[in-house]
């Protein structure tokens, strides 16, 4: 350990020297293994957001091991800093509307997106939630559900939309409490040049969203629902 000097010349506080504490498995005599916490420690900013080791909370999360959140100021970024989601830009959407068109056509968007969005929602919509994002995104599309941060009852899971939808229609326990979903990027975002996307604000103003993306998806090759999507967050 050692002491960090503030502006003034002063130590304010002690944090550990290395951001990580490793030594995750250790053999026993027997040949099991006992397994010990990782701590990461981030001096300048919330570990996980905006820095170049922000991969390493996806790797946790795709080998199975929990990340949990120190608390902070907020659920946004305690979530984000866990999700294992791309954190260089993202979008806080908040709570989407309630119902009807309104709803459909922000998650429309949301699906839509090229960076990664975060969106609270309250436990008895969820599943209606993630139902509709379902149908708008591809079957591979990642989603982070954080329940109750911080909590005794902390919930945090990746994986792909429909994956989940299933999980939480499964297990009402997840529909309890307080919620953040993380949602990754569309994948689409990185295909699309910025020819491409030159030329969909072009089509958007000539043509209505269906024609543009029917056009847009011969000139890319890319299919035409997902470029629908696209273009209908672009024209929102």
């Amino acid at each position: 350990r050692r002491s960090v000097e503030s502006s003034g010349g002063s130590p304010h506080h002690l944090v550990p020297a290395l951001n990580w504490l490793a030594g995750v498995q250790c053999p026993r005599s027997d040949g099991t293994f006992v397994s010990y916490p990782v701590v990461r420690v981030s001096i300048a900013r919330l570990a996980g957001i905006y820095n170049d080791r922000q991969l390493a909370e996806a790797l946790l999360h795709r080998a199975g091991v929990a990340v949990v959140p120190v608390p902070g100021a907020s659920a946004l970024l305690a979530a984000l800093a866990v999700s294992g989601q791309p954190s260089d830009r993202f979008l806080f959407e908040g709570f989407v509307p309630s119902k009807g068109a309104a709803r459909e056509n922000a998650l429309r968007r949301l699906a839509g997106l090229d960076v990664t969005s975060v969106i609270f929602e309250a436990p008895h919509r969820v599943v209606s939630l993630l139902e509709s994002l379902a149908g708008l995104v591809d079957a591979d599309r990642e989603l982070t559900l954080c329940r109750e941060l911080t909590k005794r009852f902390e919930t945090v899971r990746r994986g792909p939309v429909a994956e989940l939808l299933e999980w939480v229609r499964g297990d009402k326990d997840q529909r309890r409490g307080e919620l953040v979903l993380v949602l990754s990027p569309a994948a689409r975002g990185k295909q699309l040049s910025e020819q491409d996307r030159a030329l969909a604000k072009a089509l958007l103003a000539e043509l209505p969203v269906s024609r543009a993306a029917r056009v847009l998806a011969a000139h890319t090759g890319l299919k035409r629902q997902e470029l629908y999507n696209y273009l209908e967050g672009v024209n929102s």
